[in-house]
């Protein structure tokens, strides 16, 4: 996430989630945004995000910034403005606003884009898996036991954003489109069952036999 402000937003959505303090349009508009993050992370031109660079904010901001939609032909659903950075591969989104009202010239003039962080993995919300990058070279999937009463473990694949979890039941299931940063929340989350709960239903799955 871009720093300071979009950081701290999603940190504070985040964690009213967990909490079950969200209202019903933070709601809507917490799901949403989880389920475009994940389109964004796997492939940027993802039909539903209609993903395509605002020009006025490119020369503002003297990079280039892409906007994407919360819903593909829905552009009143919310969008985000993203750009390629700080590292290799790395995306940030640097603002999220409501599209506006009309197309009309200065229409995005009110869009004040968050700061690049610096080069700290912590801070990006995705790897843009379309772009050559050595971070990705040799990684290790790596299956991580979770102290949790419904699940077991869980197993992330960065090269292909998906996810795998094992629940004590027995079964196991992989989710697809799950962007880094959601993994890592996940990990540090105080009750990892409670916060997959709350978002797992953002992202496509298969039962693994």
């Amino acid at each position: 996430m871009g720093v300071p402000d979009m950081e701290a937003f999603w940190n504070d959505l985040s964690a009213r989630k967990q909490a079950g303090k969200l209202g019903k349009t933070e709601e809507k508009f917490f799901k949403k945004w989880v389920k475009a993050l994940g389109y964004l992370s796997s492939n940027p031109r993802h039909n539903s995000l209609a993903s395509h660079e605002i020009e006025d904010l490119s020369r503002k901001h003297g990079i280039k910034i892409f906007q994407s939609y919360f819903e593909n032909k829905t552009p009143a659903a919310g969008r985000m403005f993203w750009a390629y950075g700080p590292g290799k591969g790395d995306i940030t989104v640097l603002a999220v606003e409501p599209h506006p009202e009309d197309e009309k010239r200065g229409a995005y003039e009110r869009i004040k884009p968050a700061s690049l962080p610096p080069r700290d993995p912590k801070l990006c919300v995705a790897k843009n898996s379309h772009r050559p990058s050595r971070l990705r070279k040799g990684v290790e999937v790596k299956r991580v036991r979770i102290g949790s009463a419904a699940m077991a473990a869980v197993t992330y694949d960065e090269e292909e954003r998906t996810l795998d979890v094992e629940f004590r039941g027995g079964d196991t299931y992989r989710y697809m489109h799950v962007p880094e940063f959601v993994y890592r929340e996940l990990l540090k989350a105080e009750s990892a069952g409670v916060f997959w709960n709350s978002i797992k239903d953002q992202f496509e799955y298969v039962k693994l036999e």
